[in-house]
């Protein structure tokens, strides 16, 4: 018997990348923006993103960790996104884990914060 990767919900998937990019772009451009005025913010986020990755699920699934690492890593926003993207290419992964609220508002508060304080400081960046 050979096990492919096989798509279950290719929709879930693109919208999980987008949705993922989105947020990628919240959180860059509010990090850059912070970042011109504050040098030892981006040193802090450096220390933050790299451990981030490796614990946002994206080598294993989540059901496979004891509960109390499940329920510490619900606040890592990244493995939201990763959990639902995995949900929807292997069928054997549960998607209770996910909490779309969560994603949303991980998503929508860095974007809305980065434009606005990009808009608000936009000559100040562009002269600094």
């Amino acid at each position: 018997m050979e096990r492919g990767i096989e798509v279950e919900n290719l929709g879930l998937v693109l919208s999980g990348f987008l949705w993922l990019i989105v947020f990628a772009f919240g959180v860059g451009l509010f990090v850059a923006v912070v970042g011109v005025f504050v040098n030892s913010f981006l040193k802090v986020v450096k220390l933050i993103l790299s451990p981030m990755m490796f614990i946002s699920a994206v080598f294993y699934p989540m059901q496979n960790l004891p509960q109390t690492l499940q329920d510490i890593l619900y606040f890592n926003p990244l493995a939201h996104f990763i959990e639902m993207i995995h949900s929807a290419i292997f069928i054997e992964i549960d998607d209770s884990f996910i909490d779309y609220n969560y994603i949303l508002l991980w998503t929508l508060t860095p974007l809305y914060l980065g434009l606005f304080f990009y808009r608000k400081l936009e000559k100040r960046i562009i002269s600094a």
